[in-house]
């Protein structure tokens, strides 16, 4: 019989401390959820406001005449004083909500701003326009997934 033996040459001292160092990263994710993914979140949100919705899916109502006529020039779906559009694209912004769980497992994302939820649910006199995607897109998951992956594995953030 001709035969080949593979030897790992790994000891319990060497796998030990990337282990233990993997199991913490994995029990406190909290760097790569408030920077990376968050990123990720805010990037989306970017895009949502550039495209009227589109780039996440359905592009948002046009506005009506008489809400263009009022708004002249700046005329931009979802954007009076900014500050909605800050909250979900700019960190640290009025209204931003980004807030890690007190077990270190879930990032909250959104915006504590009032008009929100008139955008959100819409109106009698105005049309719902969600600023935020959904369902969201699945190829930011599939990222996150691989951000997440990689800060656990390897420590990236």
């Amino acid at each position: 019989m001709t035969t080949v033996q593979v030897h790992v040459g790994v000891t319990k001292d060497e796998v030990t401390p990337l282990l233990e160092a993997q199991k913490a990263r994995l029990a406190h994710p909290g760097p790569v959820l408030l920077g990376p993914v968050a990123d990720s979140l805010r990037a989306t949100e970017a895009g949502m406001f550039m495209t009227a919705g589109s780039s996440a899916g359905e592009a948002w109502p046009m506005l009506a005449e008489s809400t263009m006529r009022r708004k002249g020039n700046s005329a931009v779906i979802l954007v009076d004083e900014g500050t909605l559009r800050a909250s979900l694209t700019e960190p640290g912004a009025q209204y931003s909500h980004v807030e890690l769980s007190a077990d270190e497992q879930t990032l909250s994302f959104g915006t504590d701003d009032p008009v929100s939820i008139f955008h959100e649910h819409g109106t009698v006199n105005m049309p719902q326009r969600n600023p935020m995607p959904d369902p969201w897109p699945q190829q930011d998951v599939d990222r996150w997934v691989e951000l997440i992956t990689d800060y656990v594995l390897e420590g990236k953030t």
